[in-house]
């Protein structure tokens, strides 16, 4: 574009300079919104003594004089070559004077906004969102002066502060539609996030698409405002470095997946609840219940936290929660875990208080519903291993009608592995053979099928309800789960948990952990694992077409003829299944560091394997012993001068009635103080 501005020079303030030296008239050029390399020219008529008159472009942020010409005619005309030299680092307000003396200026135009780089981002989002259909675009796009420095009236939706920088967008309600952010242009300025002023942006009730913009958390913001769109994606970790009373409202898209443990620590912020982040969303469960007790955390196996920087609140994990730093005083945690391992001395010495340990944890399982005639998972290649491990838990009802309802069924003809339910039963190629007892009751049901050599055992909660001689079955050619493999009959009728097969005949009181526990030491022998958690519990989960192998082994299945949506023939919450009461799974274990020195008459020093522990309590009372070996033999160890220095050691907690609860990584430092080794 070419604009043209005009002004007179009213100098009304200046009475003793305009008697002697008056510009009657001045106009000049300007090409386009961006400058560089482009020429300015300016004419203008004036009434001065001659070779009295100055010309002067200036960097109004950096009061730093461009260009000046001097000693000019009454009547002229120069051309401004804008260099990137002269831009000042991209700075902007350019503004020109004339004065007839040193000391007395009369101003030309007060400002021009040239080069102002929230002028490209605003083009940019403009053109994203099609701005020439939104219900309001006055003034977008029309000149260079977004914010009305120079008109007085900046562009719809925008509020700036007294020097051009734009601090308020508000575009709510304004018919915008177009992709705001994904992975693919994260860092574009159309997120606004190259506008380092802005502190308020208010996009709701439109229709953008995309993923929220992480960018967006990482400079100060008060209020960021996004409901009543059609946004997708999770929520940026880079939430966790906004102002806790930053307003935030993400309610009503198309939001998905599970709260990371560092949001516990933005459950502070006041004005963020059900109907601010969840209401209207997909996430794994509400916020509020999220604050209130962990519900919907992603569950991770072993989460680090470094107590010098920690936030208040829960922390959860699967295993095993790593302390080490040292801990602000300040900082009240709560460590839900299984384990609890200090990693180094200074957080040893940091343990405090202010630190509560909580052995729940959390739980990261997502199952699948089997509710129609039709309803499968399909996998055509898979192979067990001579030797294997099955685990599942299950679920069924006394509308399970059909007997021979398959819960999982390998599609080799000549060498088959049944089961299924109501009564648990399963058939290895030579017979059935079937439960006493009947689990058709709604209650959750684990199952492990061990498979060594010939012999096959079969758990049903941990007890063995019947086994078989005849394991050595080659078990190729993929697998049925939910229906027969070789015609559409004998559906299975309920739900499926957390799915495993391991690629050895598991040690017993290994596999035993995960019912009585819920702890999975193996996870490295998996052959396939499916945790469904590709799924959104009770969600729309129509584009989903797959269940996905975590063993990273690739067995995946085919999803087949599943609703997908709702309550049935979907992916479900899983509740109630729970570690036993008293499964012999020492909780609140806290391995310390120890730190002895050779005693100066012996030359050696013994350490007992209790100096390790202070905290660890069975769930249930029970006796432990603390071990240096995992048959519970080793209770004291002798250093000499060839221990001198620091070394990892594994210790080990042994229940009363020898079942190995757990083990832990730490350090033993072996100190000479007295120079005994010398």
């Amino acid at each position: 574009m070419r604009l043209l501005f005009s002004l007179l020079c009213f100098l009304s303030f200046q009475f003793s300079v305009c008697a002697q030296c008056e510009i009657s008239s001045i106009s000049y050029e300007m090409p386009d919104c961006n400058l560089e390399g482009q020429t300015i020219t300016i004419n203008w008529t004036a009434t001065c003594p001659d070779e009295l008159l100055r010309v002067l472009l200036a960097d109004r942020d950096n009061l730093i004089n461009i260009q000046s010409y001097t000693n000019v005619a009454n009547t002229g005309s120069f051309d401004f070559v804008v260099s990137n030299n002269d831009l000042i680092d991209a700075n902007y307000n350019f503004y020109i004077d004339f004065y007839p003396s040193q000391e007395d200026w009369i101003h030309g135009p007060t400002t021009y906004h040239v080069n102002d780089p929230q002028i490209s981002v605003l083009e940019e989002f403009y053109e994203l969102t099609d701005g020439d259909v939104w219900t309001d675009n006055t003034g977008w796009l029309s000149d260079c002066d977004p914010c009305g420095m120079t008109s007085g009236t900046p562009w719809f939706g925008l509020t700036c502060d007294g020097i051009g920088k734009i601090i308020k967008i508000d575009l709510s309600n304004n018919g915008l539609i177009g992709e705001y952010a994904n992975d693919t242009n994260s860092s574009s300025s159309n997120h606004f996030c190259d506008l380092p002023d802005l502190q308020h942006i208010d996009l709701s009730q439109n229709q953008l698409t995309g993923t929220i913009p992480a960018c967006l958390f990482s400079t100060a913001k008060d209020t960021i405002i996004l409901n009543d769109n059609m946004l997708t994606g999770e929520i940026p970790s880079e939430i966790q470095f906004a102002d806790p009373d930053m307003f935030l409202d993400i309610s009503n898209n198309n939001l998905t997946g599970c709260f990371e443990n560092y949001l516990n620590a933005r459950c502070s912020m006041v004005n963020l609840s059900n109907a601010t982040v969840s209401d209207g969303n997909s996430f794994v469960d509400d916020w509020d219940d999220f604050c209130s007790s962990g519900k919907g955390v992603c569950c991770e196996n072993v989460v680090d936290i470094d107590l010098a920087t920690v936030e208040n609140g829960t922390y959860y994990a699967k295993d095993q929660i790593n302390l080490f730093g040292i801990s602000n005083p300040n900082a009240d945690i709560v460590l839900a875990a299984p384990i609890v391992q200090v990693d180094d001395l200074l957080a040893q010495a940091a343990m405090g208080s202010n630190i509560e340990i909580a052995p729940d944890g959390c739980s990261d399982r997502v199952g699948m519903n089997f509710t129609s005639s039709s309803d499968h998972l399909y996998n055509s290649d898979f192979a067990f291993s001579s030797n294997f491990t099955m685990t599942f838990w299950f679920k069924t009802s006394a509308n399970q009608t059909s007997f021979e309802g398959r819960i999982f069924n390998m599609d080799n003809a000549t060498n088959r592995l049944e089961i299924g339910s109501n009564k648990f039963w399963a058939y290895d190629d030579t017979q059935t053979r079937t439960s006493d007892n009947a689990y058709n009751d709604d209650i959750w049901h684990h199952v492990i099928v061990r498979n060594e050599g010939a012999d096959i055992d079969f758990y049903v909660d941990g007890e063995v309800v019947f086994s078989s001689t005849n394991g050595n079955l080659a078990l190729t050619g993929g697998f049925h789960i939910g229906r027969f493999s070789f015609s559409n009959i004998a559906h299975y009728q309920g739900s499926l948990a957390d799915f495993r097969i391991y690629n050895t005949a598991l040690d017993l009181s290994s596999v035993l952990l995960e019912y009585e526990c819920g702890i999975y030491e193996n996870n490295n022998l998996l052959d396939l694992h499916y945790s469904f958690n590709e799924g959104i519990p009770n969600g729309d989960n129509t584009a989903i077409t797959t269940v996905l192998d975590e063993s990273d082994n690739g067995n995946d299945a085919d999803i087949v003829a599943m609703t997908l949506t709702g309550t049935e023939s979907n992916y479900i919450e899983v509740e109630g299944i729970d570690p036993l009461a008293c499964c012999g799974q020492g909780f609140d274990i806290v391995c310390f560091n120890v730190i002895d020195q050779i005693d100066a008459g012996t030359g050696e020093v013994e350490v007992s394997a209790v100096f390790f522990d202070e905290a660890t309590q069975l769930n249930c009372g029970d006796e432990f012993t603390v071990s240096y070996t995992p048959d519970g033999l080793t209770s004291t160890m002798t250093f000499d001068c060839d221990d001198v220095g620091l070394a990892s050691i594994t210790m080990y907690f042994i229940s009363d009635d020898g079942f190995l609860v757990d083990s832990c990584e730490t350090f033993i430092e072996i100190q000479d103080n007295d120079d005994v080794c010398d």
